[in-house]
């Protein structure tokens, strides 16, 4: 919960897409989901977004892809590659103000509609624990609140750390706190759906067997 910001939105530079190749021609390409390099490059290349920003992102993707299959194996239905493109997107416009609206105005540019509505959602996914069905965005959003910078930390530890950082504000704390319960609804609805805790998942996130693994999705 990194939302509590009072600048002005910082306008993205949002160039020619000829200027970029095939990449950026959003016109021909209509609403495809960018594979893991495309979405490397939008944050590295275009964009120049930082390292912080990048490596929290490729860790929200490692985790969300993990989820995923995860959550497969017990009869969902997750697309993979949406997941992974929408977890190392999400941060795009970190910084601004209401940044998962203005990434989702950026993608939409690009007409990556289906991974701005993904990336749009990450901030504010409402949670009905008695739907059974588990969407892509409800993975994105968790795995995001499990990642603290690079690192997985919990949901609990991650708002703590936000509690902490802004006890003198009230009211942001009342915030920090509405998303932190809304983040908890949502964990408890994938264990339903896993019969495992995610935390148990989570010990099962080896370094050296998935770190790579969102390079080797097909595209």
């Amino acid at each position: 919960m990194d939302e509590i910001v009072t600048e002005k939105d910082a306008p993205l530079n949002i160039d020619s897409h000829e200027a970029h190749g095939n990449l950026w021609r959003g016109s021909s390409r209509c609403d495809v989901i960018p594979s893991s390099e495309e979405c490397m490059a939008i944050l590295t290349e275009r964009l120049s977004v930082s390292k912080e920003v990048v490596a929290h992102s490729k860790k929200v993707a490692q985790v969300a892809l993990h989820l995923t299959n995860a959550l497969n194996k017990e009869g969902c239905d997750l697309n993979a590659h949406l997941v992974v493109a929408a977890s190392l997107l999400h941060d795009l416009a970190k910084g601004s103000r209401n940044h998962a609206s203005v990434a989702e105005r950026f993608l939409r540019e690009m007409n990556f509609n289906t991974v701005a509505s993904v990336v749009g959602a990450h901030m504010s996914v409402e949670v009905l624990e008695e739907d059974q069905s588990i969407s892509e965005r409800e993975v994105v959003c968790l795995a995001d609140n499990l990642v603290q910078g690079d690192n997985v930390v919990g949901v609990t530890e991650r708002y703590r750390k936000k509690l902490d950082e802004w006890s003198y504000d009230i009211g942001a704390c009342e915030a920090i706190a509405g998303r932190q319960a809304k983040s908890l609804s949502l964990q408890r609805k994938l264990e339903a759906r896993l019969g495992a805790s995610v935390e148990s998942l989570l010990r099962t996130l080896d370094e050296g067997n998935h770190a790579q693994e969102i390079l080797y999705l097909p595209t």
